[in-house]
């Protein structure tokens, strides 16, 4: 795996919302937001058609979110203004949520008569706890960005003006370290996720042991041994 380049996912409304995650097969994005994360329109005036919404296994959006949750790189998503329902849920497949302070969080789908259809429910179950979640999608409300902090939905609120100044620093700190230990960070969480300590323990051996192939440990020993700590450079190899 080559080293990443930290970008932008814009506003994602009324664009086709595979390109992003498709296009980071080749250079893989730190998905975030440059003005409203919301997806062809507000829900509040979207248009339900049955005949369209029958086959809920054909809507790609879960398959999005999956494919999100399992690249072996770090992702942050950076939130400002409305984050509603499918935006929501693409910002609950990446691994960590900065948020400002002004944004505003919803999965609103309840006003017309739907649930989330991409995992947000389950998603915010996972984060907050069943209760919470439950609160979160009936109610239909929009919740501040400090109450998703203290639920363990959001990682970090910042100023809004200073929101993607420091989340790009943060992306790119990441992407400038030890991504190949990064991607086996996802590995353990993952496993801990679909079966707890106990599975996340028989996975984290083996995890542990592929990470002295990489060419990264062995240079960041070697810089370690001649520079001290905190000198080495990574390439994601």
């Amino acid at each position: 795996m080559q080293s990443v380049k930290p970008g932008i996912i814009g506003n994602t409304r009324g664009i086709d919302l595979k390109m992003p995650l498709l296009r980071c097969r080749e250079e893989p994005a730190i998905p975030g937001i440059a003005d409203q994360f919301l997806v062809a329109g507000d829900v509040i005036r979207m248009r339900v058609r049955r005949q369209q919404m029958r086959d809920l296994k054909s809507l790609p959006l879960d398959r999005l979110v999956q494919r999100l949750e399992r690249l072996p790189i770090p992702t942050l998503a950076l939130v400002h203004g409305l984050c509603l329902t499918a935006g929501l849920e693409i910002s609950l497949g990446c691994d960590m949520i900065w948020a400002s302070e002004s944004a505003r969080f919803g999965l609103v789908e309840a006003v017309v008569g739907l649930t989330p259809g991409a995992g947000g429910t389950q998603r915010m179950a996972e984060r907050a706890g069943p209760t919470r979640a439950a609160e979160f999608v009936m109610s239909g409300g929009l919740y501040e960005a400090a109450r998703l902090e203290a639920w363990n939905v959001v990682n970090r609120v910042v100023p809004d003006d200073q929101l993607l100044e420091k989340g790009m620093k943060f992306a790119h700190r990441l992407a400038d370290g030890p991504t190949i230990a990064h991607g086996a960070t996802k590995r353990i969480i993952r496993a801990y996720r679909a079966g707890g300590v106990e599975e996340a323990d028989e996975v984290t051996p083996d995890v542990f042991a592929d990470l002295f192939a990489s060419e990264d440990l062995k240079n960041a020993v070697a810089s370690f041994l001649k520079d001290g700590p905190g000198k080495a450079t990574f390439e994601g190899r």
